[in-house]
Order: C-alpha cells, then structure tokens, then sequence
C-alpha cells in the first residue's frame, strides 16, 4: 500500500497543535511553581547535570549531547547557567515527537485514524511533559532515540538505498552519545536492517555489502568525531565516544532482587566461587523487573509523576500511564497472535526489548523507561482497530480477545497501595523554599513528609532543621527527641537536638549532647558545631571550658 503522506497533513497538524498548547500551559505553570527550583537543590541528580554542562565548558570532562547542549546555552548565555532555556528546548523538542510519531505509525499500517490517535497520544502524554519541565537527561534521550526509530522506517521506505542508509547509521550512533542505554538498540536494529537487505536482495552479495558498509559509516561517523573531541578535551586520556558507567554499582544493584533503595555497598568481597552464582542470580533478577517496564505503576527517582501531576496544571488532567500502557501491552499480545513480529512492526519489538535489557539490568526506573512511550503511542490505538475491524467483519470471538486481554492487564495494575514518597513532599518543599525565600514556606511539606516516613533521617532532620529556623526549638525537640531515642548513635539527631535544647534555654542537655560528637566527624558542620557547643558552655558560664574550646576550633580551622 502506498502511502499519500502529503495529503495527510491534518495528521501531523493536529498532534503538532495540541502538543504546543498544551506545552504553552505548563510552561506557564511551571515558571511559578517550586519545581523550577529543584535543580538548586542538592542530592538531585539535576543540580549534577547542569555542573557536567559547566565543567564542559570550562574544557574539561568529555562529550554526550546533553552536555553539548547545557555548554551552548552558557555559551550564549556569557557563562550562566539557564535551566529555563533547557526546559524550553526540551518541550520544544516534546512538541517535534508528536509529528514524529504520527509519521511511523502511518508508515507502519498505513491508517490515517490510528496515525492521528498515536500523535495525539505522545502529544497529550503526562509523564513526558513532566520530564520536559525537569532538567534531567531522559527527554533528550527519548528525542533521539525516537529520530533513530524514523531515521529506520525511512531508510526502509527508500529501500534502503546508500545515502539513506549513511544518514540512517547517524541517527542510530547519536542516541548513544546521550545514555549508553542505547548502545543495544544501535546494534540490534543494525542486524535487524541488514536481515532485511538479505530478504530484499536475497542473493546479490556485493549490494548487501555496499549498503551494510554504509551504514556502518553512518554510525562511525560519530563516534569518530566523538572520540576525536573526546581524545583533545581529555588530552588522550579518553577515547570513548560514550559515557561508560561505574559498572560495580550497576552490577550490585542488578543483583538485588527488590531493591529498596539506591544505595549499595560496593566493599562486599566476592569469591571467585560465587561468580556463576551471581550471574544466575543477576539473570533471574533481569526475568524478574521485565513485568515492571509495563506496569502502570511507577518506580520514581527524583521526580514523581504520581505526586507531582496535582501540581503542574494541567498534567492530572492529560493522558497517564494507566491508560496507555495497559492499551500497549495488549497490543503486543495481539500482534505476536498475528505474527506482527514477522512484519516490519518487529522493528518496534527490537527497540522494547533493547532498551528494556539495560534497564533490568539495572533498575527499570520510570525516567528510565520514558523512552519507550513514542512506542507505546504507536502501539496502543491497535486493540481499538482490532475490535472496530472484528466488529465490522462480525467475529464475536475477537471482539471479546482484545477486551479481555485489556481488562487483565488493567487489574494487574490496579494501585495496591499510594504510589507517594517522602522524598515527593522533600523536594516540593526545598522548591518552595527556593521560590519565596522563606524557610516556613517548605514546613506544610516537611510535616507531611514526616507522617508519611517518621523513621527517616531526612524527613526528620529537614523539619527539625526549619523549625529551629523558625524559632520553635521546642516543637523541633518534640520531632528530634523520638529518633535520637531510637536511633542514639545517629550524629544528625544528637547535633540538631543539642540545638534545639539550647534555644530552649536547656545549655546543660545541649553541653551534654555535643560533648560525645567527634569534630572530625562533623563535615561541613564542624565550624557550627564549635559554635553552639562554645555558647551552651557559655550560657551555664563555664567560661575557662568555652575558651579552650574557642582555641581548639581556631586550631582546627588553621589546621594545627
């Protein structure tokens, strides 16, 4: 079948409008909420990716497209660092998607209805404005990765001549240069053109290896250039086109079957005895976190769809998870029932499945897994197809298939239980805090993301922090008192609480509590600590203590 594309600029245009629209808004949402200021806040991983942008420019650290990109906006922007102009190249890029994905779904089937739905889907897609509003790697990496799918299904409308193929094997090598997590899809999709030149060429050889070797140049002509920067920047201490990944914590984490969190310990030494053991372990735990890449629910990091979609309008109201991936899930039954897998849709089967096994390798986080929604997109509208055409041809028995496969999928992922953290009410409040400038602002969240997790250093330590900020040492000892008993050994209760007794006029219990602290122990809270410890002597007038004490910190602060 021949497809008019021209004519179906209605397509493209609609998808295009409504994700522009709907971009406009939460832009404008977005300039006035606490979530423009998360990459101020320390222990995210966006304040990380603005300094890599910063070190790039300043000539060190090494090439990906994520930092190319924070390195021209300092440059344009005479060295400062601008989130809100990334936040705006990456919804304009979010826009670009929604064309993009209407294009292959139309070349992929060919129907005009299902091409717009799919467009409409990826433009109308919460998540995915979510992380366009948030300045972390994962929409730049979506962007790419969905032009290498187009870049594929071109190369194959155009019979995948040569010139087709150069600019094919580009598009394919760049997604790598953002995340290593595309290294999989770059080389499966390679092998999955070339079994296609052998069905279409069949026999003649020297056609097969022309066509093969320009696509490989298309790939090296990246990660040539990429290297050749890579090697000057670094003055030859690195050659790699990709950023390689500290692979023990990837690995130690992998082997976790339930992880509970994101921090492991890398000390444990293994014997080479229980190295098969691992890798089966590691295999089992990959079988085991596949079901969680189209679940509904979410694993957060960072950020929270789940959470924050009541706080950027108008995201509770868009398109969620719950709707598009049962929808996509049951779309891949169907098409393995009727052999899609043996189509040119299987080249949707290769980038689920290359970009699923670095996941569950690892963690299949929801950032993660942001990649694979132009897919879903293209995927989901087929159950609907599926039981407009039986219905059409009157098959009561693939009426029901679809519906019934949809309805199953759909329980499985019903929520057991709230899908939000601590950590959500954390962030939103240090936001807050970033956005009026008053330590009380963050405190309804503070208190909120103490009920959720009172057992949590952080969520006790940053309430009893803004309540001591806030001249309310004694509803600070009220929260800190309880962990401290639980948990003595714990530096951060013992330091805080000592505070929070002498603001209230307790120097003695404050004495007390900063006498069995360890300086050195103290970090970037030595110098307070001195402080508060000299002024509790001081108060109980223990004068000849607190002068020694004076001169012990001057002593350490000149490193004596």
């Amino acid at each position: 079948m021949k497809l008019k594309t021209k004519n179906n600029l209605l397509i493209y245009a609609i998808p295009t409008l409504a994700a522009l629209l709907v971009r406009v808004v939460l832009l404008i949402n977005w300039w006035d909420s606490p979530v423009r200021w998360y990459c101020n806040i320390s222990g995210l991983d966006m304040q990380t990716i603005l300094q890599t942008g910063e070190w790039l420019y300043a000539g060190n650290g090494t090439i990906a497209l994520y930092r190319t990109i924070l390195t021209a906006i300092l440059f344009f922007n005479n060295g400062a660092t601008c989130p809100e102009a990334v936040v705006i190249i990456q919804l304009i890029g979010g826009i670009l998607i929604a064309p993009l994905v209407a294009w292959c779904t139309l070349r992929l089937w060919g129907k005009t209805y299902w091409a717009l739905a799919s467009g409409l889907l990826a433009a109308l897609y919460a998540p995915a404005l979510m992380y366009q509003v948030v300045v972390l790697k994962e929409s730049i990496l979506l962007f790419f990765a969905l032009l290498s799918l187009t870049a594929i299904l071109w190369a194959h409308k155009g019979h995948f001549s040569p010139r087709r193929l150069w600019i094919c094997g580009i598009f394919l090598a760049l997604p790598c240069i953002a995340r290593i997590h595309a290294l999989p899809f770059c080389g499966l999709a390679s092998l999955w053109i070339i079994v296609c030149l052998f069905k279409k060429f069949k026999c003649i050889k020297k056609t097969i290896l022309l066509r093969i070797a320009f696509l490989t140049l298309g790939i090296f002509t990246v990660f040539v250039s990429v290297s050749t920067i890579n090697v000057y920047l670094t003055e030859g201490n690195n050659f790699m086109p990709v950023q390689l990944p500290a692979m023990n914590y990837i690995t130690k984490l992998g082997s976790v079957a339930k992880p509970t969190s994101m921090n492991v310990s890398l000390s444990t030494p293994q014997k080479s005895s229980q190295k098969s053991k691992k890798t089966n372990t590691l295999i089992v735990n990959m079988a085991r976190k596949a079901p969680s890449v189209f679940s509904a629910s979410e694993i957060p990091n960072n950020v929270n769809y789940y959470f924050l979609k009541h706080k950027l309008f108008p995201l509770q109201y868009l398109i969620g998870p719950f709707l598009l991936l049962p929808l996509a899930v049951t779309a891949l039954i169907l098409l393995l029932f009727n052999r899609g897998i043996l189509r040119k849709e299987s080249i949707l089967f290769v980038f689920i499945f290359s970009y699923m096994l670095p996941m569950c390798y690892f963690l299949p986080l929801a950032r993660y897994r942001l990649v694979l929604m132009p897919v879903f997109c293209m995927l989901a509208p087929y159950p609907v197809f599926a039981v407009k055409k039986a219905w059409q041809d009157k098959k009561q028995l693939l009426i029901l298939l679809p519906v019934v496969i949809y309805a199953i999928i759909l329980y499985i992922n019903l929520p057991l239980n709230s899908f939000l953290r601590s950590t959500d009410f954390v962030s939103y409040g240090k936001g807050m805090q970033y956005k009026t400038g008053k330590s009380a602002s963050a405190l309804p969240y503070f208190h909120e993301a103490y009920k959720m997790a009172p057992h949590k250093q952080m969520t006790v330590i940053n309430l009893a922090d803004t309540l001591l900020k806030n001249r309310r040492p004694k509803d600070a000892i009220t929260i800190l008192l309880p962990a401290f008993q639980k948990s003595p050994n714990k530096l951060a209760y013992r330091y805080y609480l000592g505070i929070a007794y002498f603001f209230s006029g307790k120097a003695r219990q404050a004495e007390q509590l900063f006498s069995k602290i360890n300086p050195d122990d103290m970090g970037d809270l030595k110098a307070k600590y001195y402080t508060f410890y000299e002024l509790s002597l001081r108060a109980q007038k223990k004068h000849k203590a607190a002068a020694e004490l004076h001169q012990k910190a001057l002593k350490d602060r000149n490193g004596k």
